[in-house]
């Protein structure tokens, strides 16, 4: 016996109504947020991601001498280039690329680096114990983000590069990033 039109349609939409019930209502879902503290701390899984999305960019510059050096704070962010550490005198900008997953880009408008500069962030106190001891700064290279030799005091971490560009904040195993670090208060 073969079913018909009409027997089909029932069918299908008992099926249908099985498997998308509230389909067409109203109501709204709401998803409970997690946890929120002044410097609550998520790893996300994908080093790989260069997760740009959904973020506030902060920028600050100085004019800094090749004599003198300086620093320059945004945020949890503190870059310092240190005397005779740029090749001229130079206006050096520090932009917040993306707050949430801690991405830093150095710039300085025409000088390079002459002496490593540091960098530094606080307020890292809060990362889980196991993580916390592997954190290390990374640096953009070629599309790959390379970890550089970093060392993690109390709520801070430092490491120094000789070149300026893009930067990021990892957990590593040996050499590589297994996962970035991602901030849930934003840019402060």
């Amino acid at each position: 016996m073969r079913p018909t039109r009409g027997i089909l349609t029932l069918i299908l939409t008992g099926l249908c109504s099985l498997a998308l019930p509230g389909c067409g209502d109203r109501e709204v879902l709401t998803l409970s947020e997690p946890p929120v503290g002044p410097t609550s701390v998520v790893f996300v899984e994908d080093p790989a991601s260069s997760a740009a999305s959904n973020s506030t960019t902060l920028t600050t510059s100085k004019s800094l001498t090749r004599k003198d050096g300086g620093e320059l704070t945004i945020g949890k962010y503190k870059v310092s280039i240190p005397k005779l550490g740029l090749s001229a005198n130079a206006s050096v900008t520090v932009t917040l690329v993306n707050a949430e997953y801690a991405w830093i880009r150095v710039t300085a408008q025409s000088a390079t680096l002459t002496k490593p500069m540091s960098l530094k962030m606080t307020n890292i106190d809060e990362t889980d114990g196991a993580r916390a001891a592997n954190l290390t700064w990374c640096r953009l290279v070629n599309g790959a983000w390379p970890t550089l030799a970093s060392l993690r005091s109390g709520a801070e971490l430092t490491s120094q590069s000789s070149s300026l560009g893009d930067f990021r904040i990892g957990v590593r195993q040996g050499t590589s990033v297994i996962q970035w670090i991602r901030w849930l208060d934003g840019p402060g």
